[in-house]
Order: C-alpha cells, then sequence, then structure tokens
C-alpha cells in the first residue's frame, strides 16, 4: 500500500523520491534510547534534504542566495 501512494505522489505531483524512513516500531512506552535513535534519523534526513533544495547558511548565519535558479 506505501509503495502504490509513493508513487502516486511521485508521478501525480511530479515529486522525486527522496528517501524513505519508516517509524512502524514508535509505540507507546518505547525506550527514550529507541525514539533518540529515531529522532536522529529524522533530523540528519531533514539536514539531508535541506541541504538539496536550499543553500545552507555560512558561519555567521548569512545564506548567499545568488547562485540559486
Amino acid at each position: 500500500m506505501r509503495a502504490g501512494f509513493d508513487i502516486y505522489l511521485e508521478r501525480g505531483f511530479g515529486l522525486r523520491d527522496a528517501g524513505h524512513l519508516n517509524f512502524d516500531q514508535i509505540v507507546p512506552n518505547m525506550s527514550s534510547a529507541n525514539a533518540d535513535r529515531a529522532l536522529s534519523q529524522v533530523r540528519d534526513a531533514a539536514r539531508t534534504l535541506g541541504g538539496r533544495i536550499a543553500p545552507q547558511p555560512d558561519d555567521e548565519g548569512w545564506v548567499d542566495f545568488s547562485d540559486m535558479q
């Protein structure tokens, strides 16, 4: 079902597949270590995808948009 929905979104809206994270193990009373691991995966994926679609700020927090098309 997931794969079909992914294809629908990609083809129907002209999106590209940016990868998948599945968290089927997110349940009440899960350990904090597992929750931390899942959140870390989400943060890493957001940074990776964000880096593909937007320039990153420099050390002073400024973003150079001059070469964006």
